[in-house]
């Protein structure tokens, strides 16, 4: 069924919570190691992410998603504040 009277319960969304959706860890990973190549043009650029996206492990896909639990601990004790992604590697 839709309602739509604009009531607030009806009309709000979600929050945005980046720290909550592991494939944001995946681009952080992805970063950081780039940052790490002296690109120079957009195709070096699309090539290093590739081969860093092509290099992560199930373990690694494994290790963020296991870890789910004890980042909404993290957020529930920060009162929904934004988390450091670091400190959940």
């Amino acid at each position: 069924m839709f309602q739509q009277d604009n009531s607030l319960c009806h009309t709000s969304r979600p929050a945005q919570s980046p720290d909550m959706r592991p494939i944001e860890n995946l681009w952080w990973i992805i970063k950081r190691s780039v940052s790490k190549h002296k690109v120079k043009n957009l195709e070096e650029l699309k090539a290093v992410i590739q081969e860093k996206w092509d290099k992560i492990t199930p373990q690694q896909c494994e290790m963020l998603v296991g870890n789910m639990p004890a980042r909404i601990r993290a957020l529930l004790r920060a009162n929904g504040r934004k988390l450091n992604i670091n400190m959940m590697m």
